[in-house]
């Protein structure tokens, strides 16, 4: 903190930075201990009640390592949502 940043967590938290002008999308493993679902699904919502384009999409018998495992199935899920995203 400093005088010109009083909260530096606040002030650089996504949802304290709500509404984004970009499309959202929270990927989350169904069995991630490590940040589970509620937590982008809580996101997801706040994000959506501000007016952004905001989606959730939970991968079935998926933790949180998967999500960043090249091969997995997970990992190839959120190639083809990026992949999707940028031929919008």
């Amino acid at each position: 903190p400093s005088g010109a940043r009083q909260d530096v967590l606040s002030d650089t938290s996504p949802v304290e930075l709500l509404p984004f002008a970009a499309h959202q999308v929270s990927v989350n493993g169904e069995q991630d201990q490590i940040a589970p679902p509620i937590l982008g699904e809580s996101y997801t919502d706040k994000a959506i009640a501000t007016g952004s384009d905001a989606r959730f999409v939970l991968v079935p018998n998926t933790g949180h390592v998967e999500l960043v495992a090249p091969g997995s199935e997970a990992f190839e899920l959120q190639a083809a949502i990026l992949l999707e995203a940028l031929a919008d």
